[in-house]
């Protein structure tokens, strides 16, 4: 089973000289007394913008900072930190933030948090009152928006608003790529009460929901955001942004080279915009988010990608069989492609310049995707090499000591033989002396 997206979007691998030296660490050393979060409620998380977040957890007391890789909070002026309750902290967000996920840790004078996670949003956002427990009427929110707040058990949440004949609409829920214990369902309502469209699990996002729709007549609508198996509490925590922006449902390519074109395309795999990969502030070979705004959008899509160093090298249709295999520029630090159809299979065709070792590492879910990569390395006569499925914790790996010169051959299949617009995926490659990779994330270091 691969790491999820949350879990590993800001680590980085680190290629370490074992030499009797030691890291030095961003936070205190880790301990029992480690300050753990269990929610977070913030106002301002936009760019250019003075926040403020309660956090609620554990062992929080001797609080200093919350630190996030957009603008570190300090403490609220008055707040006791001589106890184990909740903290309110504040600060300024960068400006120039791009509209995305982010982690966050908290930081005391016994240790740091692990990381929990966030929304920066380029849309204002209001907090969820008591009319939208209301059925019948609910919660009236003015669009563009995004609205933040929690499920509790047996009872969905709703939203309504003003909608024209012809009017375009996205709504998207972020929970389980917040950590959130909610597994969300998204269904819209019309004038009529009549169910209009439903989503419960969008690929790629851990079972968060999307929906895009154009309004056919003139009249007031309802948004119902429920838990899948109707549970609530303190946990099922969401961040909903309801506006006029593209349905984006991946960046393609998954993973580029800094300042290369990115499309993005919706679930039938339609280009609704372009963008460019910007520079990862964590480091290379890092998910990152995406300056995604286009022409016309009330606000950005939220959309990463994974960002490398060096040429991406992208597959070449047809290459279904070893005879058809796309070729791999020299020096590529990755490749690139994408499942078109169910069974769908694709070849790349390595020319190693020297004896030595490759490593080819699948970059799939912990970038967004659904897909679930088998890697099977060949020689030039046939000759299966290696084959790799899961690699402990990671998604598939391929380690091997290339014996001569000369063509080698990288099948990639999706496990399930799923495919379709949201299956496409990246191979990380690395050619050179089997190293060491500690990965640690980069904002403890």
């Amino acid at each position: 089973m691969a790491v999820s997206h949350q879990k590993i979007c800001w680590l980085f691998a680190l290629r370490i000289a074992i030499c009797g030296g030691c890291l030095l660490l961003f936070c205190p050393s880790l301990s029992a007394q480690d300050p753990i979060i269990d929610r977070l409620d913030g106002t301002g998380l936009h760019p250019g913008q003075r926040a403020e977040v309660l956090v609620q957890g554990k062992q929080l007391q001797g609080t200093s900072a919350l630190w996030t890789p957009v603008g570190t909070l300090r403490l609220k002026a008055g707040s006791d930190v001589s106890k184990d309750q909740p903290v309110t902290l504040e600060g300024d967000i960068a400006a120039d933030a791009v509209p995305g996920i982010y982690p966050v840790r908290l930081v005391t004078d016994h240790g740091c948090s692990e990381a929990a996670f966030v929304v920066v949003d380029d849309l204002p956002t209001v907090a969820i009152t008591a009319d939208a427990d209301n059925r019948k009427a609910g919660q009236a929110v003015t669009l563009p928006t995004s609205i933040a707040g929690q499920l509790n058990a047996v009872a969905p949440r709703y939203l309504r608003f003003s909608l024209t004949a012809g009017q375009q609409i996205t709504a998207e829920v972020f929970a389980r790529r917040l950590s959130s214990e909610l597994d969300p369902v998204l269904r819209l309502l019309g004038p009529d009460g009549r169910e209009l469209a439903y989503n419960d699990d969008l690929p790629g996002t851990e079972g968060d929901a999307l929906l895009h729709w154009t309004a056919q007549a003139d009249g007031e609508y309802r948004l119902e955001l429920r838990d899948v198996r109707y549970s609530g509490g303190a946990r099922h925590f969401f961040h909903l942004r309801i506006g006029r922006f593209p349905a984006v449902a991946t960046a393609v390519p998954r993973l580029a080279a800094a300042g290369s074109a990115l499309n993005l395309t919706d679930l039938q795999g339609t280009v609704v915009g372009q963008v460019m990969a910007g520079d990862s502030p964590a480091g290379p070979a890092t998910l990152t988010a995406i300056r995604s705004r286009v022409a016309d959008a009330d606000a950005a899509s939220i959309v990463s990608a994974v960002v490398v160093a060096g040429a991406v090298s992208s597959e070449v249709e047809p290459n279904d069989a070893r005879e058809q295999s796309s070729a791999v520029v020299a020096d590529a630090a990755a490749l690139a492609g994408d499942f078109q159809r169910a069974g769908d299979v694709d070849w790349f065709r390595i020319t190693a310049a020297a004896a030595g070792n490759l490593t080819a590492l699948a970059r799939t879910r912990d970038a967004g995707s659904p897909a679930d990569l088998v890697l099977e390395l060949y020689n030039a006569e046939g000759g299966k090499l290696a084959e790799s499925d899961d690699a402990g914790p990671k998604d598939a790996e391929i380690s091997f000591q290339l014996p001569a010169p000369g063509d080698y051959f990288l099948k990639v299949a999706e496990l399930a033989g799923r495919g379709g617009a949201p299956w496409s995926y990246a191979v990380q490659l690395h050619f050179g002396k089997p190293t060491v990779l500690a990965t640690l994330p980069a904002d403890r270091l």
